[in-house]
Protein backbone atom coordinates (compact mmCIF):
# COMPACT_ATOMS: atom_id res chain seq x y z
CA UNK A 1 0.00 0.00 0.00
CA UNK A 2 1.34 3.46 -0.88
CA UNK A 3 1.93 6.03 1.83
CA UNK A 4 -0.91 8.20 0.58
CA UNK A 5 -3.48 5.41 0.37
CA UNK A 6 -6.22 4.70 2.88
CA UNK A 7 -5.81 1.35 4.63
CA UNK A 8 -9.20 0.21 5.94
CA UNK A 9 -8.07 -3.05 7.50
CA UNK A 10 -7.74 -1.77 11.06
CA UNK A 11 -10.33 -0.65 13.58
CA UNK A 12 -9.85 2.13 16.13
CA UNK A 13 -9.52 -0.45 18.90
CA UNK A 14 -6.98 -2.87 17.38
CA UNK A 15 -4.24 -3.84 17.55
CA UNK A 16 -3.57 -3.12 21.19
CA UNK A 17 -0.23 -2.78 22.88
CA UNK A 18 2.31 0.00 23.07
CA UNK A 19 1.82 1.48 19.62
CA UNK A 20 0.94 5.11 20.11
CA UNK A 21 -1.14 5.64 23.26
CA UNK A 22 -3.97 8.12 22.65
CA UNK A 23 -4.97 10.26 25.67
CA UNK A 24 -8.67 9.99 26.55
CA UNK A 25 -11.22 12.70 25.92
CA UNK A 26 -12.30 14.78 28.93
CA UNK A 27 -15.64 14.10 30.58
CA UNK A 28 -18.01 16.35 28.66
CA UNK A 29 -20.92 17.74 30.63
CA UNK A 30 -24.53 17.29 29.56
CA UNK A 31 -25.61 20.73 30.71
CA UNK A 32 -24.70 24.28 29.85
CA UNK A 33 -21.32 25.87 30.61
CA UNK A 34 -21.01 27.63 33.96
CA UNK A 35 -21.14 31.12 32.41
CA UNK A 36 -24.54 30.33 30.88
CA UNK A 37 -25.90 28.92 34.14
CA UNK A 38 -24.78 31.88 36.26
CA UNK A 39 -26.35 34.36 33.85
CA UNK A 40 -29.59 32.38 33.88
CA UNK A 41 -29.55 32.60 37.68
CA UNK A 42 -28.92 36.35 37.64
CA UNK A 43 -31.53 37.20 35.04
CA UNK A 44 -34.21 35.21 36.88
CA UNK A 45 -33.55 37.31 39.97
CA UNK A 46 -33.78 40.51 37.92
CA UNK A 47 -36.73 39.57 35.70
CA UNK A 48 -39.21 41.63 37.73
CA UNK A 49 -36.88 44.53 38.51
CA UNK A 50 -37.74 47.68 36.57
CA UNK A 51 -35.05 48.92 34.20
CA UNK A 52 -33.33 45.56 33.69
CA UNK A 53 -35.52 44.31 30.83
CA UNK A 54 -32.84 44.65 28.16
CA UNK A 55 -30.13 43.26 30.40
CA UNK A 56 -32.23 40.17 31.14
CA UNK A 57 -32.76 39.57 27.44
CA UNK A 58 -29.05 40.09 26.79
CA UNK A 59 -28.13 37.73 29.67
CA UNK A 60 -30.32 35.09 28.08
CA UNK A 61 -29.22 35.40 24.46
CA UNK A 62 -25.50 36.13 24.49
CA UNK A 63 -24.44 33.29 26.81
CA UNK A 64 -26.29 30.95 24.45
CA UNK A 65 -24.13 32.16 21.58
CA UNK A 66 -21.16 31.36 23.83
CA UNK A 67 -22.58 27.89 24.49
CA UNK A 68 -22.98 27.32 20.75
CA UNK A 69 -19.23 27.79 20.24
CA UNK A 70 -18.32 25.70 23.28
CA UNK A 71 -20.41 22.91 21.74
CA UNK A 72 -18.57 23.47 18.47
CA UNK A 73 -15.20 23.18 20.21
CA UNK A 74 -16.28 19.91 21.83
CA UNK A 75 -17.48 18.54 18.49
CA UNK A 76 -14.19 19.40 16.77
CA UNK A 77 -12.15 17.91 19.63
CA UNK A 78 -14.16 14.68 19.42
CA UNK A 79 -13.63 14.64 15.64
CA UNK A 80 -9.84 15.00 15.99
CA UNK A 81 -9.79 12.27 18.63
CA UNK A 82 -11.76 9.81 16.52
CA UNK A 83 -9.62 10.45 13.44
CA UNK A 84 -6.45 9.92 15.45
CA UNK A 85 -7.83 6.64 16.82
CA UNK A 86 -8.63 5.51 13.29
CA UNK A 87 -5.20 6.45 11.97
CA UNK A 88 -3.52 4.78 14.92
CA UNK A 89 -5.24 1.49 14.13
CA UNK A 90 -3.89 1.48 10.59
CA UNK A 91 -0.39 2.52 11.64
CA UNK A 92 -0.22 0.12 14.57
CA UNK A 93 -1.14 -2.77 12.28
CA UNK A 94 2.01 -2.02 10.31
CA UNK A 95 4.21 -1.50 13.36
CA UNK A 96 3.07 -4.82 14.84
CA UNK A 97 4.84 -6.68 12.03
CA UNK A 98 8.42 -7.46 13.16
CA UNK A 99 10.89 -5.10 11.51
CA UNK A 100 13.75 -4.02 13.70
CA UNK A 101 15.06 -1.46 11.21
CA UNK A 102 11.92 0.66 10.91
CA UNK A 103 11.57 3.67 13.21
CA UNK A 104 8.48 5.37 11.77
CA UNK A 105 5.31 4.63 9.81
CA UNK A 106 3.29 7.41 8.21
CA UNK A 107 -0.04 7.88 6.48
CA UNK A 108 -1.01 10.76 4.24
CA UNK A 109 -4.62 10.65 3.07
CA UNK A 110 -7.86 12.58 3.46
CA UNK A 111 -8.03 11.72 7.16
CA UNK A 112 -4.75 13.47 7.94
CA UNK A 113 -6.05 16.62 6.26
CA UNK A 114 -9.26 16.28 8.29
CA UNK A 115 -7.24 16.15 11.54
CA UNK A 116 -5.79 19.57 10.79
CA UNK A 117 -9.03 21.02 9.42
CA UNK A 118 -10.79 20.02 12.63
CA UNK A 119 -7.92 21.25 14.77
CA UNK A 120 -7.96 24.72 13.18
CA UNK A 121 -11.76 24.81 13.55
CA UNK A 122 -11.31 23.84 17.21
CA UNK A 123 -8.97 26.77 17.78
CA UNK A 124 -11.40 29.12 16.03
CA UNK A 125 -14.27 27.92 18.21
CA UNK A 126 -12.46 28.57 21.47
CA UNK A 127 -11.58 32.05 20.18
CA UNK A 128 -8.05 32.08 21.48
CA UNK A 129 -6.18 35.31 20.85
CA UNK A 130 -3.71 33.80 18.43
CA UNK A 131 -3.63 33.37 14.69
CA UNK A 132 -4.51 29.94 13.46
CA UNK A 133 -1.20 28.09 13.67
CA UNK A 134 0.47 27.52 10.34
CA UNK A 135 1.42 23.92 9.73
CA UNK A 136 3.69 22.13 7.34
CA UNK A 137 2.11 21.70 3.92
CA UNK A 138 2.90 17.97 4.22
CA UNK A 139 0.11 17.03 6.61
CA UNK A 140 0.86 13.57 7.91
CA UNK A 141 0.12 11.62 11.08
CA UNK A 142 2.97 9.34 12.05
CA UNK A 143 3.61 6.53 14.49
CA UNK A 144 7.24 7.08 15.52
CA UNK A 145 9.49 4.82 17.53
CA UNK A 146 11.60 6.51 20.18
CA UNK A 147 14.16 4.74 22.37
CA UNK A 148 11.56 4.27 25.13
CA UNK A 149 8.27 3.74 23.22
CA UNK A 150 6.17 4.31 20.11
CA UNK A 151 4.23 7.57 19.87
CA UNK A 152 1.37 8.64 17.60
CA UNK A 153 2.02 12.19 16.44
CA UNK A 154 0.30 14.91 14.46
CA UNK A 155 3.07 17.48 14.40
CA UNK A 156 2.86 21.15 15.33
CA UNK A 157 5.68 23.67 14.98
CA UNK A 158 7.16 25.07 18.18
CA UNK A 159 7.86 28.39 16.41
CA UNK A 160 4.70 29.17 14.36
CA UNK A 161 5.47 32.90 14.23
CA UNK A 162 8.27 32.18 11.78
CA UNK A 163 5.52 31.96 9.11
CA UNK A 164 7.90 30.03 6.87
CA UNK A 165 7.49 26.27 6.74
CA UNK A 166 11.19 25.83 5.98
CA UNK A 167 11.97 27.51 9.29
CA UNK A 168 9.59 25.45 11.43
CA UNK A 169 11.05 23.46 14.30
CA UNK A 170 9.43 20.50 16.03
CA UNK A 171 9.71 18.95 19.46
CA UNK A 172 8.65 15.63 20.89
CA UNK A 173 6.92 17.56 23.68
CA UNK A 174 4.52 19.32 21.27
CA UNK A 175 1.76 17.28 19.59
CA UNK A 176 -1.57 18.36 18.13
CA UNK A 177 -4.04 16.19 20.06
CA UNK A 178 -2.34 16.74 23.41
CA UNK A 179 -2.23 20.48 22.75
CA UNK A 180 -5.94 20.53 21.87
CA UNK A 181 -6.81 18.62 25.05
CA UNK A 182 -4.79 21.07 27.16
CA UNK A 183 -6.42 24.11 25.49
CA UNK A 184 -9.88 22.67 26.17
CA UNK A 185 -9.01 22.07 29.82
CA UNK A 186 -7.79 25.65 30.17
CA UNK A 187 -10.94 26.94 28.43
CA UNK A 188 -13.17 25.12 30.92
CA UNK A 189 -11.10 26.43 33.84
CA UNK A 190 -11.54 29.96 32.46
CA UNK A 191 -15.29 29.37 32.08
CA UNK A 192 -15.59 28.43 35.75
CA UNK A 193 -13.40 31.34 36.88
CA UNK A 194 -15.45 33.88 34.88
CA UNK A 195 -18.67 32.42 36.28
CA UNK A 196 -17.38 32.75 39.88
CA UNK A 197 -16.29 36.32 39.24
CA UNK A 198 -19.59 37.32 37.64
CA UNK A 199 -21.60 35.78 40.48
CA UNK A 200 -19.41 37.43 43.10
CA UNK A 201 -19.73 40.84 41.45
CA UNK A 202 -23.48 40.37 41.16
CA UNK A 203 -23.84 39.53 44.85
CA UNK A 204 -21.82 42.68 45.64
CA UNK A 205 -24.22 44.66 43.42
CA UNK A 206 -21.34 45.51 41.07
CA UNK A 207 -22.75 43.56 38.11
CA UNK A 208 -24.31 44.41 35.75
CA UNK A 209 -22.66 47.81 35.34
CA UNK A 210 -24.44 48.55 32.09
CA UNK A 211 -28.02 47.52 31.38
CA UNK A 212 -29.05 49.50 28.30
CA UNK A 213 -28.14 49.32 24.62
CA UNK A 214 -26.08 46.21 25.24
CA UNK A 215 -26.79 44.75 21.83
CA UNK A 216 -25.15 47.74 20.17
CA UNK A 217 -21.81 47.48 22.01
CA UNK A 218 -19.01 46.83 19.56
CA UNK A 219 -21.22 47.26 16.50
CA UNK A 220 -19.26 48.23 13.43
CA UNK A 221 -20.26 51.45 11.76
CA UNK A 222 -19.75 52.07 8.07
CA UNK A 223 -17.49 55.07 7.45
CA UNK A 224 -18.97 57.38 4.76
Amino acid sequence: MGEGQHDTTGSPNTPSGDFGYIPPLPQFGDGSPAVVLVHDKIRRELDDVDGFEEFCWFAREYPRCYRFHIDGAEFRLKSVHELMRNLRANLAARAAAPDGDTFEYGLEDIRTAQVYWNFESFLSEVSIALDLPPVDTTLIVVLRRYPDKWELRAKLPTNPNVRDILGFRYSRRVELLRYALRVYGELMALDRAVARTVWGLYRQKKYPVRKDRLFFVGRRERVP
